[in-house]
């Protein structure tokens, strides 16, 4: 029959929990009425009997492998592929991608220190759930706006005081890596927490509104030396868009930063950065929840390039 795709069967599994005896007579019930015969039409309205509602949970349950009278609802939307293949015959009815609990993250010197260190090859990372790192980390956490920069941590330069601290560093995410689980994480660990994204009017938006956010990574050099470095054309493809988030911003620090760059006219990528050994320096948002110092000397991989 193929009646009961995941709407309908959750339609039917209500007024069937429900023991409802009528339903409007829309688009979805007006297929259900045509397909088996359940109710009666009574102008905008389907009445259903006990035994429209017995012959509808034996088509639902031959049909996707539930049995629409017994399913926990709420528990059913929350399910993972794998619960929601444990309920119905297709696992695609679930409402939580495969990656929606995956963070990406990498150390220093190639290891994860959580409960246990994991060794992670050069320019790899491990996929973990965002709860097992608000659970196990004991270090700062930084989260990395772009993905060449995210594999090549060890080629930065962090502030000495961060690194000393063995960071754990996640990937902010994009279009195919949700980063949705990423904002879980922020939002959940209590421990330190900066960005380091693009030092550009877009880059600073982000690093501003990443929740539970409590500091950022940014080149500690000054403005003259930058300049090399920047892309005039970002910045004004950009700078609109941060003025827009600094009339509503609040908190003085980020409202320093933002106007700083601005005031600056300054695009610089991540990658521009880590190919010029840029020193970066941490810039608190918030107070700082540990013991984390604004600290503009840094320490670099490689010998820094002049």
């Amino acid at each position: 029959m193929n009646l009961f795709d995941k709407r309908t069967f959750l339609r039917v599994a209500r007024v069937i929990q429900g023991a409802q005896a009528e339903v409007p007579y829309n688009k979805t019930w007006q297929r259900v009425h045509r397909e088996t015969g359940a109710g009666v039409v009574q102008g905008s309205t389907l009445t259903l009997s006990a035994q429209d509602r017995e012959k509808l949970r034996q088509l639902a349950a031959l049909e996707t492998g539930a049995d629409p009278a017994r399913i926990a609802l709420d528990a059913f939307r929350q399910a993972t592929r794998t619960e929601t293949a444990d309920l119905v015959k297709d696992e695609k009815w679930a409402k939580r991608g495969v990656r929606d609990a995956l963070v990406q993250v990498c150390g220093l010197n190639h290891q994860v220190k959580l409960d246990q260190t994991y060794a992670v090859p050069d320019g790899g990372y491990l996929g973990l759930r965002w709860q097992q790192v608000v659970a196990e980390l004991q270090a700062p956490l930084v989260v990395v706006e772009n993905l060449a920069a995210f594999l090549a941590v060890d080629a930065i330069c962090w502030p000495e005081a961060l690194r000393e601290r063995e960071p754990l560093f996640v990937y902010r995410g994009d279009p195919v890596t949700t980063p949705a689980p990423v904002y879980h994480l922020l939002s959940a660990y209590t421990g330190e927490t900066a960005a380091f994204c693009d030092y550009d009017p877009a880059g600073m938006v982000i690093a501003l509104t990443l929740p539970g956010n409590a500091g950022v990574l940014v080149p500690a050099d000054g403005v003259e030396r930058l300049k090399s470095h920047s892309r005039p054309d970002l910045f004004d493809r950009q700078s609109a868009a941060l003025a827009r988030h600094l009339a509503r911003e609040t908190r003085p620090e980020a409202l320093r930063l933002g106007q700083t760059l601005l005031k600056s006219r300054l695009a610089v990528m991540q990658e521009r950065m880590i190919a010029h050994r840029l020193p970066l320096s941490w810039r608190a948002l918030t107070e700082q929840r540990g013991p984390i110092r604004p600290d503009t000397q840094a320490l670099c991989a490689f010998p820094e390039k002049t």
